[in-house]
């Protein structure tokens, strides 16, 4: 007869299905890792999208196409070709005279949906039907920019819902014995469904989209074939209650094939609410690895006398016919029948029973279980004069037979039905242990918990679109969760000023675009902050709150003729200062404006270059003057305000009374920066001022003049102006990003001995890039001191990289600001250099696995 806990199997595994989504979960906070052979979940990908069947170098050609399509805002095609090697023009035209031949035998165009889905991928939640044994229900959350081809058919837009798709899974023995775990998309169209979210598509678009979904998982995905580990013992599964708390059942054998009755006998979930996890191991199979023990007091065997004045007058031998077991609630009850004969007249034989309570001593802290004696042995049938030598020889017997029985015992419990090895062979798998181990009639049950992991933090990132028509935040994403709503906020005007602009706010639910606004200043100083919902270990939902990255915009202006490395430094503003606040507290950072200069291909805006030397109080009538002939002739132009070192420690009212209204006319963009390590000066080889410097739209010097220029000399300057582009902002870019490996490098560590960043995986590493002449580098350097303060030997270790600088200035400087840091000097800057660091201070925190947490360029925001 089946066992009703186990039916007919030797044990049975349940895990609770939300803690298979923490363990889905923990998959998609490693992502896809080619470093490592264990699986992981996307978070984003960008996929072709069409039905025509094409090679793959024209499905690669096309899907790189696609994304140029100006219906999204983006420049066409043929305009990004003009730029591009011969080969991908000739590679673009053969893939469309592929695309044309294939046309041609799929039918009208029309009817077609082609081009390139980008799309954002949450982690999956499982659900599965009662008593369900071969398919399983994952649902993930997707946020999909589809950029069509030509004549496609649309798809709506925009594209943000739920996936709910059903995977047949199938366990089959593989090569070599082991087991493969084949998991394939159902083909019933039913079970596959895309759910809209309110306010997007239609009904007949979300089918639409469906369709395609169906197509991509059946024919683009391969079927997913797992190679489990000689450590995974389950045989099938099997969905048992409904809700939160259903559970799957994962029946083992530990010997022969599975019984014919297969799952249909395991139908009891015995989990408790608070259970994550637990074992039961039937009565029949632990009987057979206790019967050594029985075996060990079967074999018991000693001798009794009676004696008195020196005469012995009986001599009895003990010996042990049976020993069985009874499972009761609780405990173990070992039943000893035996004889004691003696061949002595007139004393007679006895026949004895002996009951020993037992039970199951679990340790939490070894996660350990031992069988033990629970008090004496009850002795029935013995003479009083036999009992207390009986009952010693017993317990000793009693105890070499649990000593004995003790490894298989600890193998059957804690070994053979290893969740924690199941987990690890699937992957992904938290931490487990042990809570209880409870015996019943039936058998054992243990019972487990899933230790909580620390929470991911999420990754914020966004890039500009290719034609600045906005930014993108595909990349962006929750580990183990999903994004619920995007919040982004950018200045507006006086972007290049402290003061002039205003701070706007953009929230959506269904897109990682942010467009930008029509009829609008240049974006800059763009922030984004993501809210959505993690999954924890358990499987629980818990609201999560992105922390905020912010971009740091540069004048793309035309200098091709200066080396980037050369640094001209200009100012970014943290916000809108106050009349009497001082204008160099409000830098936020300070960037080389040199980091994103125009290609020598492209034409970009005239730039005038001002040194006013100790007459900048009289920059608002060089600037006037600069401005007339760029706004007559119609031509773009950009001046840089060079002010002397110090000039910004002014408040801001008395500053602008000095220097004025600057944005005179909206064709010319004006930025104030000091002069800072003198490198505009040594770059245009001002040693004196007043001197005032054009460059032309090819970034070619054109003009120079010393002294303050007047209407006259500006007039001479004119025939240098050549019609070009208007200033653009471009994102600093690093060249490390969020979720990417950390550069590896040498650092001083304890007693100076160099060490490897690679040593310290295990450990969060926050490394900061500073100068000491920055202000904003200075506030970064505090706030990161207050961390090392707060955080002791338990925070993460905090590497302060300055770049360039003299060792023995970098000394004093710490010692005059109180800094223990570790200080990385890196005179060269090849660490500069390895991160592309573009920003002062730029500060990366790396987690324990050494990839990239997040990169923060500028110092801390404070709130306000």
């Amino acid at each position: 007869m089946a066992n009703s806990l186990t039916g007919d199997f030797d044990a049975v595994a349940q895990v609770k299905v939300r803690i298979v989504d923490g363990i889905l979960a923990n998959l998609h906070r490693k992502g896809p890792d080619e470093d490592d052979d264990s699986p992981g979940l996307l978070h984003s990908f960008a996929m072709t999208v069409g039905t025509l069947s094409l090679s793959t170098e024209t499905l690669h050609v096309l899907a790189w196409a696609g994304s140029y399509q100006p219906s999204n805002g983006l420049v066409p095609i043929e305009t990004s070709l003009q730029y591009s090697p011969a080969g991908v023009g000739l590679a673009y035209t053969a893939a469309t005279k592929e695309l044309e031949r294939a046309e041609l035998d799929s039918g009208p165009l029309v009817s077609l949906v082609r081009g390139t889905a980008k799309a954002q991928v949450s982690t999956p939640t499982v659900t599965l039907r009662p008593n369900a044994t071969s398919e399983v229900t994952a649902t993930f959350r997707v946020r999909v920019l589809f950029f069509p081809q030509p004549g496609s058919k649309p798809l709506g837009a925009p594209i943000h819902g739920e996936v709910r798709a059903t995977f047949d899974v199938d366990l089959q023995e593989g090569p070599g014995g082991k087991t493969l775990l084949d998991v394939t998309p159902s083909t019933d169209d039913g079970e596959i469904q895309f759910v809209p979210a309110p306010g997007t598509v239609s009904a007949a678009e979300a089918e639409a989209i469906a369709v395609q979904i169906r197509l991509a998982l059946r024919n683009r995905f391969e079927p997913t074939t797992l190679e489990l580990d000689e450590s995974f013992p389950f045989a099938g599964f099997k969905a048992l209650g409904t809700g939160d708390t259903q559970a799957i059942a994962l029946p083992v054998v530990f010997s022969g094939s599975a019984p014919a009755a297969g799952l249909s006998g395991v139908g009891e979930e015995f989990l408790k609410f608070n259970d994550h996890f637990g074992a039961a191991i039937s009565r029949e199979l632990l009987d057979t690895r206790l019967q050594p023990m029985l075996d060990g007091v079967k074999d018991t065997s000693f001798q009794l006398t009676i004696s008195s004045l020196g005469i012995t007058w009986a001599t009895y031998n003990v010996s042990v016919s049976s020993a069985t077991l009874a499972w009761l609630n609780g405990e173990l009850e070992l039943t000893v029948q035996g004889s004691a004969v003696t061949g002595a007249y007139f004393f007679p034989n006895y026949n004895f029973t002996v009951k020993q309570k037992l039970t199951l001593d679990f340790n939490a802290e070894f996660q350990s279980v031992k069988l033990v004696a629970v008090g004496d042995p009850v002795i029935t049938g013995l003479p009083g004069f036999a009992m207390g030598t009986a009952k010693a020889e017993i317990k000793a017997s009693r105890d070499q037979a649990i000593a004995d029985a003790q490894p298989q015992i600890q193998q059957a419990l804690m070994g053979e039905v290893s969740i924690q090895a199941a987990m690890q062979a699937i992957g992904g798998a938290p931490q487990t242990e042990l809570t209880a181990v409870e015996i019943e009639p039936r058998g054992v049950i243990l019972r487990g918990q899933v230790k909580q992991r620390v929470p991911s933090e999420a990754i914020v990132s966004f890039e500009e679109n290719p034609d600045g028509s906005g930014f993108t935040a595909l990349e962006s994403w929750i580990p183990g969760g999903w994004i619920e709503r995007f919040i982004w906020t950018w200045r507006e005007g006086g972007f290049s000023t402290p003061w002039g602009a205003s701070v706007e706010l953009y929230s959506d639910t269904h897109s990682f675009l942010l467009p930008e606004p029509a009829s609008q200043p240049p974006m800059s100083g763009v922030c984004l902050q993501v809210e959505g919902t993690q999954l924890r270990s358990t499987g629980t939902p818990v609201p999560t709150i992105g922390g905020e990255a912010c971009s740091v915009s540069v004048p793309s202006w035309m200098v091709a003729t200066m080396p980037p490395e050369w640094d001209l430094f200009l100012p970014i503003w943290e916000h809108e200062l106050g009349p009497e606040e001082v204008v160099a507290e409000g830098i936020h950072a300070h960037v080389n404006g040199l980091a994103h200069s125009s290609s020598r291909t492209t034409l970009g805006a005239n730039s005038v270059v001002h040194f006013p030397g100790e007459s900048w109080a009289r920059s608002r009538e060089v600037m006037g003057r600069a401005v007339e002939p760029a706004s007559r002739l119609k031509v773009p132009l950009a001046i840089f305000l060079v002010l002397p070192p110090g000039a910004l420690a002014e408040r801001r009212s008395v500053l602008e009374r000095k220097l004025g209204e600057l944005n005179l006319d909206p064709g010319a963009w004006v930025a104030i920066t000091e002069d800072y390590e003198g490198r505009w000066a040594k770059a245009f080889a001002a040693e004196k001022t007043p001197s005032t410097y054009l460059l032309n739209a090819r970034g070619e010097l054109a003009w120079k003049h010393f002294g303050v220029p007047d209407a006259a000399d500006f007039r001479e300057a004119e025939r240098h102006l050549i019609s070009g582009r208007p200033l653009r902002y471009r994102q600093v870019r690093l060249a490390v990003e969020p979720g990417g490996r950390a550069p590896d490098f040498l650092f001083p560590y304890a007693e100076g001995r160099p060490m490897p960043l690679r040593r310290f995986r295990g450990r969060r590493v926050i490394v900061s890039f500073w100068k000491s002449w920055s202000a904003p580098c200075l506030k970064e350097l505090r706030h990161l001191q207050r961390l090392q303060n707060e955080a002791g030997r338990d925070g993460p270790l905090i590497l302060a990289v300055n770049g360039g600088e003299d060792p023995k200035r970098i000394a004093e400087f710490c010692r005059e600001h109180e800094l223990t840091l570790t200080v990385v000097p890196d005179p060269h800057r090849g660490i500069v250099r390895r991160y592309g660091v573009n920003c002062w201070p730029t500060t990366v925190t790396i987690g324990e696995d050494g990839r990239v947490e997040r990169a923060q360029l500028g110092a801390t925001r404070r709130k306000r």
